[in-house]
């Protein structure tokens, strides 16, 4: 079938423009192109469209071959994993078929729901904002809105704007423009972080990646400033150091064993205790009034793109008793593993407190040093 799939397709009937200079003329005569006049409109399928967005904000990755990866990866939705419980939303409301089966023709839906998620969603905003990033990037600092324009269309239509869409799309600007002046607000470091789903939960998670530069955080408050404590967190890794580094969780800590704080992660290939698998920092006073570190691990087995379920318990020393972490993770991939817990000694009564923000999947100060990979 290849060689007539080939001859198909570079054919010259295939590959007519849906334009043509007699359209007004040729649409009375065959208005259902019957005689194949022009070409078909034909809407892009789910992978195509996801592709284009990736392509045009300049973050494809088009090289060949290689393992599979997680959908918030850049690659080529040929080389995404398809899990049915953990669907991609772009490629989903685009009628990505489900997999169960052979699909000899895909369903070509049109809802409400495929246009909201063009134009509201997280994803589709951070998007929005590469796109513009790239077209400043490749304009003079001294381009004006004209410029921008005409690189704009030629990065995402392959030509220039006509003078009606130039001019359609300086007035949009310029509309634009007095809006945000009206209700420009004070501006702020935030950054734009990328989001994923997380296997067999329902929500949004936070996408990591150690070539991520800025961390996001919560500042510190009176509420963060204790010392007994639980964190919980889901989360999937995907890879971890070949050192004895340890990919950070969560954190109230800058990685000085001088600092008060506490760090959440998992650990490296070169663990000095066991690699890949659960850590707690704590970084305060003993019953002495002397500040100490405890490296505490939990010794569960962490695989790779498995999502977990972890919680770390903390009391501190005192009345000249031990303090305590227990452990708890949980596979959520199967339902029939039980929760596994552990229950470790420290000797830190306190001190733990600090005015350092809570850093999901980094630490403060160390961007891209002891950074997460994966979804939290």
């Amino acid at each position: 079938m290849k060689p007539l799939h080939r001859l198909i397709v570079t054919s010259a009937t295939y590959r007519q423009s849906t334009q043509h200079s007699k359209c007004d003329e040729y649409e009375v005569i065959d208005p259902r192109n019957t005689w194949y006049w022009r070409g078909d409109t034909r809407r892009l399928d789910a992978e195509q469209i996801r592709d284009a967005i990736l392509a045009v904000t300049g973050e494809l990755e088009t090289t060949n071959g290689g393992p599979g990866v997680d959908g918030d990866r850049p690659r080529r939705s040929i080389y995404t994993r398809v899990m049915r419980n953990t669907t991609d939303p772009l490629l989903d409301v685009f009628d990505l078929p489900l997999f169960f089966t052979s699909t000899s023709s895909r369903q070509t839906t049109t809802s409400p729901i495929q246009s909201l998620l063009l134009i509201n969603s997280q994803a589709m905003l951070r998007y929005a904002s590469k796109l513009s990033d790239r077209v400043k990037k490749s304009t003079s600092a001294a381009a004006g809105d004209a410029e921008e324009i005409e690189r704009l269309w030629q990065v995402m239509y392959g030509r220039v704007p006509t003078p009606l869409e130039g001019s359609m799309a300086r007035d949009f600007l310029r509309h634009q423009k007095v809006i945000l002046e009206e209700t420009q607000e004070e501006p702020t470091n935030a950054i734009a972080m990328k989001t994923g789903k997380l296997p067999y939960r329902d929500g949004i998670a936070v996408a990591v990646s150690p070539k991520d530069k800025g961390h996001l955080s919560v500042p510190s408050s009176s509420k963060l400033k204790t010392d007994d404590m639980t964190v919980e967190a889901y989360f999937q890794i995907r890879s971890i150091y070949p050192s004895g580094d340890v990919r950070t969780i969560v954190s109230k800590h800058d990685s000085s064993n001088k600092t008060p704080g506490w760090m959440l992660g998992v650990t490296g290939k070169g663990s000095r205790r066991k690699p890949q698998t659960i850590v707690l920092i704590l970084v305060g006073k003993n019953s002495e009034g002397k500040v100490v570190e405890e490296v505490l691990f939990s010794d569960h087995n962490i695989d790779l793109n498995k999502p977990y379920y972890l919680a770390a318990s903390v009391s501190m020393a005192k009345d000249e008793k031990p303090g305590t972490v227990t452990f708890s993770v949980k596979d959520l991939s199967n339902d029939d593993e039980q929760l596994q817990s552990i229950t470790i000694e420290h000797s830190i009564a306190g001190g733990c407190e600090n005015s350092l923000p809570l850093v999901i999947g980094g630490r403060t100060g160390k961007s891209g040093s002891h950074q997460f990979d994966g979804l939290i």
